[in-house]
C-alpha cells in the first residue's frame, strides 16, 4: 500500500492510502468532506459520492442501499488523512478532502490516464 502512495503526486498520497484501507470507490473518495469521518471512533461514514457530471450539484447518493456504511478506519488511514488536512488547510468541515491542485473537486475524466493511438500514456 505504500509503495504505491510513494509513486503518486503528494496531494494523492492519502486518497491511496484511504482507497487501499477502506476499499472506498473513487467517488466516494473524490466526494469525501472532513464532517464524514470520525477521527476518535476511527470511522468514516460513506452516504454519497462525486457525480460525475455535477449537473444536478456536487453530490450524489451510493450506487445502491448496501453502499451506504459506516467503514472502520485502520490507525495509518488515520494519520495519513490528518497529515493530508493539516497539510493542505482543510478547515471547513464541509469541505472536500481531496482536491485538484487548484482547490477544485476532482474530475474522474482528468484522474485516470488514457492510452493514444501512438501508444504513449497521457
Amino acid at each position: 500500500m505504500t509503495s504505491i502512495a510513494k509513486a503518486v503526486p503528494a496531494r494523492f498520497k492519502a486518497m491511496v492510502i484511504m482507497a487501499a484501507g477502506t476499499g472506498m470507490r473513487w467517488s466516494e473518495l473524490a466526494g469525501l468532506t472532513v464532517d464524514r469521518v470520525d477521527f476518535l471512533r476511527r470511522v468514516v461514514k460513506v452516504d454519497r459520492q462525486s457525480a460525475r457530471d455535477r449537473k444536478d450539484g456536487l453530490f450524489i447518493p451510493p450506487k445502491t442501499k448496501a453502499s451506504n456504511r459506516t467503514i472502520p478506519l485502520p490507525r495509518l488511514v488515520i494519520d495519513a488523512l490528518a497529515v493530508h488536512i493539516a497539510a493542505y488547510g482543510i478547515s471547513d468541515p464541509e469541505g472536500l478532502i481531496f482536491t485538484s491542485a487548484q482547490g477544485k473537486p476532482l474530475n474522474y475524466q482528468n484522474w485516470r490516464p488514457r492510452k493514444h493511438e501512438n501508444g504513449l500514456v497521457s
